[in-house]
């Protein structure tokens, strides 16, 4: 009779164990969500009788920091104050950097563990990497409040679950990145056309700060500034100038500031955190303005300097470095446009010379 409990109790762990993985794989492969697939996968773990909280962290693209992505059953505390760990810190980066599972069962006594993470008030905990490929990815914490090392059944069902969730993070993942490359292409292919429907300088530059606000995710205000002599004149503008922006028609900054930043060394300017105090960086904002992020592009005629593209948005964060290659390639269809606009003012330069020329022979 014992041997027969013991093999029901057994079929039970294992029909659940089975149903548990079934519900975490159909949330994987049925949604690119991921916040829908963390909902299930977090929803049925916690649901298990030795799991009181869940925790996970992914490692960021440098891989300076672990990220706080999930979590379930965590104070708010918690997750405020404890939200990045710097790389080396602690036991998520020692298995990230090992690339192995592991088991405690009375986290309080771990050496390793920092304040903030024994505040939580679990004692057992498993900790399984995240991995894509032959990469760690992250971290995932299954824990309790009881004093307990989980069992290898316990162990091979979250490192199940896991494996599911790194799925689900990679498919994601790539799903955004096709999903950014096609809009890109959109982006590009418009501005394009915008920038190419004349060969008037003026036009030119004026629908490339129309299409780039259009298309451009948060770009607020677009202005575009040329260089003559030791002056930066606006010669486009697209938004609605109610940000404390004031884009004079001529101006010489400072020397310190964002557009000759720009005209002088011929790189982009990132300001991603703008704050009350720190307007001065951008030239054209008046202290208590309501911008959150900037970026600056050069724009070059035949490999010298003339201008900069200006881009202003409400929302901090806005501009990722990673994207200065694509920004890079829209501003390369803008140059070819001033190009074929010089051409074409170069060509009506000559035309008139020798109408007057020919006007007055005798």
């Amino acid at each position: 009779e014992k041997k027969i409990t013991a093999l029901a109790q057994d079929l039970d762990r294992r029909n659940r164990d089975l149903n548990i993985l079934y519900t975490v794989t159909k949330a994987v492969h049925q949604s690119l969500d991921l916040k829908d697939v963390y909902r299930i996968a977090l929803d049925t773990i916690v649901a298990l009788d030795n799991v009181d909280m869940v925790v996970a962290y992914l490692v960021n693209e440098s891989r300076t920091e672990a990220v706080l992505e999930i979590h379930r059953n965590v104070p708010e505390s918690y997750t405020t104050n404890v939200s990045r760990i710097p790389k080396g810190i602690g036991i998520t980066w020692k298995i990230i950097e090992s690339g192995k599972p592991l088991n405690i069962e009375d986290i309080q006594m771990n050496k390793d563990v920092g304040p903030g993470g024994k505040k939580l008030g679990h004692h057992g905990i498993l900790g399984i990497p995240l991995t894509a490929g032959k990469t760690v990815i992250g971290v995932i914490y299954f824990a309790s409040y009881k004093n307990r090392m989980f069992d290898e059944s316990e162990v091979s069902l979250f490192s199940s679950i896991s494996d599911h969730i790194s799925l689900a993070i990679s498919k994601a993942k790539l799903y955004e990145e096709l999903r950014k490359k096609n809009k890109r292409e959109k982006i590009l292919s418009s501005i394009t056309r915008s920038v190419h429907q004349s060969i008037d300088l003026k036009h030119v530059l004026q629908n490339a700060s129309e299409s780039i606000k259009h298309t451009i995710d948060n770009a607020d205000n677009v202005a575009i500034y040329m260089a003559h002599g030791i002056e930066a004149a606006l010669s486009a503008y697209a938004g609605n100038n109610d940000m404390f922006a004031k884009f004079y028609d001529v101006f010489v900054p400072e020397m310190n500031g964002a557009t000759w930043k720009i005209l002088n060394e011929g790189k982009p300017v990132i300001y991603n955190d703008i704050t009350p105090d720190s307007v001065e960086r951008v030239d054209f904002l008046e202290p208590g303005a309501c911008v959150g992020s900037y970026l600056g592009v050069p724009v070059r005629y035949k490999k010298r300097i003339i201008g900069s593209i200006n881009i202003i948005s409400f929302e901090k964060n806005v501009f990722d470095g990673k994207e200065l290659g694509f920004f890079s390639v829209v501003v390369k269809q803008i140059e070819s446009a001033i190009d074929n606009a010089g051409m074409a003012e170069a060509l009506r330069e000559s035309e008139k010379k020798y109408r007057e020329l020919y006007e007055n022979v005798p």
